[in-house]
């Protein structure tokens, strides 16, 4: 199965001393488990939204099992020295979470995958007959 790469961005308007220095993106599997973890990533310049600059960081994995995902961005006001790396990372700012499905990708595409499920359903129909 090939996979698909996954960008995840983490976007602050924050970074100005003792508000948010570094992030650090966390990839959780289905089952719960951490898949992959960043180094702490320093926030850079990404432009303007609502008139505040935008500061951002991002990591990008492949996802290779199928089910629903987790991503975390956790914001640090800390020198990078002085994060801690596990969980539940009480010296954090804030921490922001999305999720995503992964699915199975046929090489032959939709259709393949589609018409090989009417098939076993006709199947299925005429041994019922």
């Amino acid at each position: 199965m090939p996979l698909t790469p996954v960008t995840a961005y983490a976007v602050t308007t924050k970074k100005v001393p003792n508000q948010v220095k570094y992030v650090v993106i966390r990839w959780i599997m289905p089952n719960g488990t951490e898949a992959w973890r960043t180094e702490p990533l320093e926030l850079t310049n990404n432009g303007e939204w609502k008139e505040q600059k935008t500061y951002w960081a991002s990591d990008t994995r492949n996802p290779h099992i199928i089910g629903d995902w987790g991503v975390q961005a956790i914001f640090y006001n800390k020198e990078k020295q002085a994060i801690d790396p596990d969980p539940p990372h009480n010296d954090k700012v804030a921490i922001r979470a999305t999720s995503f499905f992964v699915v199975p990708e046929a090489p032959f595409g939709t259709i393949t995958v589609t018409l090989a499920m009417i098939t076993a359903l006709a199947i299925t129909a005429l041994k019922r007959k």
